[in-house]
């Protein structure tokens, strides 16, 4: 019972309502064991299936539990308010040049003569009178980071979460509701298909007593016991309860059709 109630976000005394219902329904479509109805065609489903069906359904309540996410995200949000202020930040760069006919420098000396008349023979760079292209490749990186928090916001921070706690209310508040519509519009359509079934049950005696009542009337006109008034009357009200039942059969199509769109079946 309780993965029932995770699952579809009920309540404990919703449930309670369920098997109320459930329990209030007749015998004959609280104890079928049926998958089938042999007549019609139609799944034989118990009031708490129905209502099972209609939760998982409801685009309804799905947005509203949607909302209700939604809602939870906004507190972390507002949550994340009072935390600091992060950033962490790397930068890369490479850069590859080529020059072209870049004169070429070997190493040489220079000849110098002191005071002494001695020749002193300094190194140096010489020419070498060649050319050549040179390829240059250089590379940066760094990496930075950065931390800010915000003390005081004027109590602005403290607004946007209690709001947002109010809103995960609000939010919660119209699931529940519309978990309520959604059980009560089933139970509804339910029981008036009970009722219209019922209806139609009595309907069909009515015209079969109605038909017996003609065929008895015959009887006695053609023994002299009865006037031609009297079978006239008795085909009149036969034909009235053929259509009562045709009406009533009208009223239980009408009916299921109002149960499945309650369930948001097809």
């Amino acid at each position: 019972m309780s993965n029932w109630c995770e699952i579809f976000g009920l309540r404990l005394w919703e449930l309670a309502v369920i098997a109320a219902l459930a329990a209030g329904s007749t015998a004959a479509v609280a104890t079928a064991q049926e998958a089938v109805d042999l007549d019609t065609g139609r799944p034989i489903l118990s009031l708490r299936e129905c209502v099972l069906i209609a939760v998982r359904a409801s685009p309804t309540l799905q947005t509203a539990a949607a909302q209700r996410n939604i809602s939870d995200q906004d507190v972390k949000i507002a949550w994340g308010a009072f935390l600091p202020d992060l950033t962490l930040g790397h930068n890369y760069s490479k850069a590859d040049r080529t020059d072209y006919d870049v004169p070429q420098f070997g190493v040489g000396t220079v000849p110098l003569t002191d005071s002494a008349g001695d020749v002193l023979l300094f190194p140096t760079t010489v020419a070498t009178g060649e050319i050549a292209d040179v390829k240059i490749s250089s590379t940066y990186q760094d990496i930075n980071f950065a931390a800010r928090l915000n003390i005081f916001e004027g109590f602005a921070k403290y607004s946007r979460l209690g709001s947002s706690h109010n809103e995960v209310d609000a939010a919660e508040a119209n699931r529940l509701y519309t978990t309520e519509l959604v059980i009560q519009n089933v139970a509804m359509a339910y029981f008036r298909l009970l009722l219209a079934e019922e209806l139609h049950v009595v309907a069909s005696d009515t015209r079969s007593l109605a038909a017996k009542e003609l065929e008895r009337t015959e009887t006695y006109f053609r023994l002299g016991s009865a006037a031609k008034s009297d079978v006239l009357q008795q085909r009149v009200r036969l034909q009235q309860t053929k259509f009562d039942a045709v009406v009533a059969e009208n009223g239980v199509e009408q009916a299921f059709a109002n149960l499945a769109y309650a369930m948001n079946q097809p």
